[in-house]
């Protein structure tokens, strides 16, 4: 996945294989159903509730009247029993006052007397109710009692009369939960009625109140003018999108880094998790490994490489250890290294390096101190044997010249080879204790000539030097070294009588030396290896030959150091001819 999906779907919430516009309009459109529904729930909770306080306080008015409407009528109706010449008939006149009202005279010791809705001989003692009872003690009363009616509720006003009896008068009225059940029907039409309009308005709501965060640019949030209360909340989300483009910019710019350091190190590199499966390989690896180039990345190890040592090294880094191996055979170094995560193994990496060169610089080393060996072992041999034999007066006073001089003639060619080590030695370290200036190679290839001019004599050997000045920036002392060995090679292996031909030409700048001889070839399978330290192309021949086998390794490293190629043309019998091409040095 790519890391700007990947944060993009962090900031919306859109799962693998959803958009974010997807996304937006999930969530919006859940969004939009639980404010729609909690609207509605709003409005029916809120006609129950308006109903249930108006019905509440329509009661309280209700019971209010009811209740003064019998206070007043019980006060009248004792002011004219009080006056009236003959009260019973003054009662009984009032039995059409209203269906509701309910006239009662209580005695003192509480038998009813007269009562407008039933017989008073069969009523039972009302010395007991409540309300006739506080009237005889504090002069009036009043009380509420639910009738053996269901849903209905008798309201109670009693008055102590100037002669001692107790005038009640009562009303009976729905009750509470009477004017409920009456008034449920009513609404529950109205509530319907209101629902009806409710969900109209309530969706038409809902999307007024969705749409401008529906129409929300999560990528550019600005303050929304419908919702000032959000302006935190958009500022801060473009807060943190500044922030994670920043990050992801900068992740982006490391990952292109760690992409060009792999893919430019000559080492390779895996890097694996913990099931063995590639994360990310460099074009190195691919190669070292010998594998066929293509995409390996979330591929198992085994088909980058099937060789059984690398899948055994990782698996013990997934066990923790370093390991450091080097396979002589595919001339490979393999490291392998544990990667931790809060001290537990996530993964491992994998580092191949070509050590190719190593081991072959190994194996010139150990072969290089083994012709040494030989080679110094046999001039001292030889020092060794004559001196021995003059010691123990083997040697004929007539020999004694003959023998000091092959003893002089091994020590020097001990010396010789010995300073020849040594200059290689320091041609390998780039180790020179010498200034680069402008050199003539016409007049260095003249003063090579003259060193060589008693070797030249004794094989009849005619050296010429030909061209213009050739100038080289480089060191005197290394380019003599390099015109020598090249001069006295084609002396040392020419044939008696032959010739060699020295010739610089300028080319553009630059500097062309030629050494060409008439002498024994180079056969065309030893041609690559005669600059190889102490190779001898016939070493029955060469051991005629005086010399220690190092002079043309000499002129590859001064022709190396003076970044100077070198070629060779050679037929057998027929001679050689050694070019040097200088390239033009800058002072």
């Amino acid at each position: 996945m790519a890391v700007t999906d990947g944060v993009r779907q962090y900031m919306t919430g859109a799962g693998p294989g959803e958009t974010p516009h997807g996304r937006k309009e999930r969530v919006y459109g859940s969004m939009r159903n639980k404010i729609y529904w909690n609207m509605v729930v709003l409005s029916v909770v809120t006609i129950l509730l308006t109903s249930v306080i108006i019905l509440m306080v329509s009661y309280h008015v209700y019971v209010g009247q009811i209740q003064a409407g019998v206070r007043n009528e019980a006060i009248q109706i004792e002011n004219g029993y009080r006056q009236a010449r003959e009260p019973m008939e003054y009662l009984n006149s009032l039995a059409t006052v209203g269906e509701s009202m309910r006239i009662t005279i209580i005695a003192p010791d509480g038998t009813v007397e007269y009562d407008s809705e039933a017989d008073a001989a069969l009523m039972e003692n009302h010395s007991d109710r409540p309300e006739v009872m506080e009237a005889l003690e504090s002069g009036y009363s009043e009380d509420r009692r639910l009738s053996e009616t269901f849903g209905k509720e008798t309201y109670y006003f009693a008055v102590l009369m100037d002669n001692g009896k107790v005038l009640r008068v009562s009303n009976t009225m729905d009750s509470l939960a009477g004017l409920y059940a009456q008034m449920m029907p009513v609404l529950v039409m109205l509530s319907v009625l209101v629902l009806l309009f409710a969900l109209p308005l309530a969706a038409k709501m809902t999307k007024k109140l969705v749409e401008p965060l529906n129409n929300l640019d999560l990528n550019n949030p600005v303050p929304m003018a419908e919702y000032e209360e959000i302006t935190p909340l958009m500022k801060r989300l473009s807060d943190q999108n500044r922030q994670i483009h920043e990050q992801i910019a900068l992740l982006r710019r490391k990952q292109e880094e760690f992409t060009a350091i792999m893919e430019n190190m000559s080492e390779g590199l895996v890097v694996l998790d913990q099931h063995l499966n590639i994360l990310s390989v460099n074009k190195s690896a691919v190669r070292l490994l010998k594998a066929k180039a293509g995409d390996y990345q979330d591929k198992n190890l085994l088909l980058l490489s099937r060789n059984l040592r690398i899948k055994e090294s990782v698996e013990y880094a997934l066990l923790g250890r370093h390991t450091d191996a080097i396979w002589e055979e595919e001339e490979l170094q393999v490291l392998t290294s544990p990667v931790k995560d809060e001290g537990r193994v996530k993964g491992a990496v994998l580092l191949v390096l070509d050590v190719s060169e190593r081991l072959k610089a190994e194996r010139s080393r150990k072969e290089f101190s083994a012709n040494v060996s030989h080679e110094l072992k046999t001039p001292l041999t030889s020092i060794s044997g004559f001196a021995e034999m003059m010691e123990q007066g083997m040697v004929r006073s007539s020999d004694m010249k003959v023998f000091a001089g092959k003893i002089h003639a091994e020590a020097l060619h001990l010396i010789k080879l010995v300073q020849d080590i040594i200059e290689l030695s320091k041609l390998d370290e780039g180790i020179t204790n010498y200034d680069k200036e402008q050199v003539d190679l016409k007049k260095t290839a003249r003063m090579a000539v003259n060193r060589l001019a008693l070797q030249a004599k004794e094989k009849q050997i005619t050296v010429n030097v030909e061209g213009d000045s050739a100038m080289v920036y480089g060191i005197p002392q290394m380019l003599g070294e390099l015109l020598y060995n090249l001069v006295e090679n084609a002396i040392k292996y020419n044939k008696d009588g032959g010739s060699v031909t020295i010739r610089t030409v300028p080319e553009r700048g630059a500097a062309v030396l030629s050494v060409t001889d008439t002498g024994i070839g180079i056969p065309e399978d030893s041609q690559e290896r005669v600059f190889e330290r102490f190779y001898r192309v016939d070493k029955s021949h060469s051991k005629k030959i005086s010399g220690t086998g190092l002079g043309l390794s000499i002129v590859k490293h001064v022709a190396e150091y003076h970044k100077a190629n070198i070629e060779l043309v050679s037929q057998l019998g027929q001679g050689t001819c050694i070019t040097v091409r200088f390239p033009c040095l800058e002072s």
